[in-house]
C-alpha cells in the first residue's frame, strides 16, 4: 500500500508540474517556465505534415537556447493576444529516477478586442527526471495538430 501511495503521490507532482508549466507561458512568466526544465533539457514543436509525409520541426532547443529565445522576446514583434492553456495530463509512467507523461491542450488564444479563439491542439509528450528540485523536464516534445495559426508565434505552446 506505501509503494502505491508514494507512485500516486509523484504521479500528482507531475500533473502539477504541467499545468504549472501551461500557467507560466500564459502569464508570460518565463523564467519560472525555464525553471522546471532540467540542465541539457530539449523543447521540440512538431507537426505532422501529410503532403510531405513527413513531421516538420517548427522548433527544436535545449534549455539554454529556449531561455535566449524567452529573454529576447520582448525585443520583437510578436502576438500581443492573450493565450490561456487548457491541459489534462492523459498518462504518467514512473520508474526509478524516471517518468514520461503524454498530456492533451488546448491554447485559447483572446485578442486585443476581447474575440478568444482556439489557437492551437496538440500534445505534450514530457520525459522526466526527479532532481534535488522534483521532477523536472527532461524532454519536451509539443506535437501540434494545428498548423494554420491566425498569428504565428515562435514562442513556446
Amino acid at each position: 500500500m506505501t509503494d502505491r501511495l508514494a507512485e500516486l503521490e509523484q504521479r500528482e507532482l507531475i500533473r502539477a508540474r504541467v499545468a504549472r508549466s501551461a500557467r507560466a507561458l500564459d502569464a508570460c512568466d518565463f523564467d519560472g517556465f525555464i525553471a522546471l526544465f532540467a540542465e541539457g533539457a530539449e523543447y521540440a514543436m512538431e507537426v505532422a505534415t501529410p503532403e510531405i509525409k513527413r513531421d516538420s520541426t517548427w522548433l527544436r532547443a535545449d534549455r539554454a537556447e529556449l531561455a535566449r529565445l524567452l529573454s529576447e522576446s520582448s525585443q520583437h514583434i510578436h502576438d500581443l493576444a492573450a493565450r490561456f492553456h487548457l491541459v489534462t495530463v492523459e498518462e504518467v509512467d514512473i520508474e526509478p529516477g524516471r517518468a514520461s507523461s503524454l498530456s492533451r491542450f488546448v491554447v485559447v488564444r483572446t485578442d486585443l478586442q476581447g474575440r478568444s479563439d482556439v489557437y492551437a491542439v496538440g500534445t505534450y509528450e514530457d520525459e522526466w527526471i526527479a532532481g534535488e528540485a522534483g521532477w523536472m523536464i527532461a524532454r519536451r516534445t509539443v506535437r501540434l495538430q494545428t498548423r494554420m495559426m491566425e498569428a504565428p508565434t515562435p514562442m513556446p505552446l
